[in-house]
């Protein structure tokens, strides 16, 4: 498995959640957490991990957890995301967003080993991780993958799509 990851400072997020709501952006609840802009960024530090090392790619399809109130986002979602990333440094890639797909964890082992990486790469990046903890991080991994961090000008970058 390779890692791919996002994080956004919730004060950064806060000061600009006005800005993004007075856009045309559809969940202005969801940005209360900011797992929804993590998940744009974990889908777009994806998209460009695989066309950087695979040149065949033609379409990327998401498969997530099913939640009881986010799965029926999931068609807009992708339609934004596509509209976003057409708008962003990398508008090549928005042609490779294919369906995000809702699936349960418990019949999709793929997504259960991901949803372990995951919890592996949060302890890590929180420095809380027990040395027996890095050691099972270190053979989950394949390579090094990649991870975001939103910054005060990319969430500003991404309120102000939102305005036009």
């Amino acid at each position: 498995m390779r890692r791919c990851f996002a994080t956004v400072n919730r004060k950064y997020l806060s000061e600009i959640q006005k800005e993004i709501e007075n856009g045309e952006f559809k969940y202005p609840a969801k940005l209360k957490q900011p797992d929804y802009m993590c998940f744009m960024a974990y889908m777009r530090t994806a998209l460009l991990a695989l066309t950087k090392h695979y040149d065949d790619v033609t379409m990327v399809t998401f498969y997530v957890d099913e939640k009881k109130h986010v799965s029926h986002y999931y068609k807009k979602f992708r339609e934004e995301f596509r509209a976003f990333l057409e708008n962003s440094p990398h508008p090549e890639v928005a042609s490779l967003v294919g369906e995000v797909i809702p699936v349960s964890m418990q019949f999709h082992m793929p997504l259960q080993a991901a949803d372990c990486l995951l919890w592996h790469i949060q302890r890590a990046y929180a420095h809380t991780e027990e040395p027996e903890d890095k050691k099972n991080l270190e053979l989950l991994e394949e390579g090094s993958g990649g991870g975001m961090e939103w910054n005060k000008i990319q969430l500003e970058g991404f309120a102000n799509a939102f305005k036009k």
